[in-house]
């Protein structure tokens, strides 16, 4: 099971590692249906893996030439959530990839 949960937290803040399931748990207890169940699903053997979003703010220019960075490069993700995603793509001009002669 995959569960994605994005909250506000303090930077440099991280949750006590042994107490990870009691945690999710605690953030998830308001949810009813299927989130509801994929938390009461939640064991202590289960594997939890927490991993801050960080803004990353890159100096301009964002291109030399006719190098331009886009997708991943220029949209800093954690690891998991990129798997598949391509989410630099819909923030490209619609052109972007296609190579045209000078």
């Amino acid at each position: 099971m995959y569960l994605l949960v994005v909250e506000r937290a303090e930077p440099g803040s991280a949750p006590d590692r042994s107490r990870m399931p009691d945690q999710l748990r605690e953030r998830l207890s308001g949810f009813g249906g299927l989130i509801g169940q994929i938390r009461d699903s939640i064991s202590e053997s289960g594997e939890i893996h927490w991993a801050p979003l960080q803004e990353v703010v890159l100096p301009a220019p964002w291109y030399h030439g006719r190098i331009v960075l886009t997708g991943d490069a220029a949209h800093a993700l954690t690891p998991h959530l990129a798997q598949g995603a391509r989410p630099g793509k819909p923030s490209s001009p619609p052109d972007s990839g296609r190579a045209r002669p000078r």
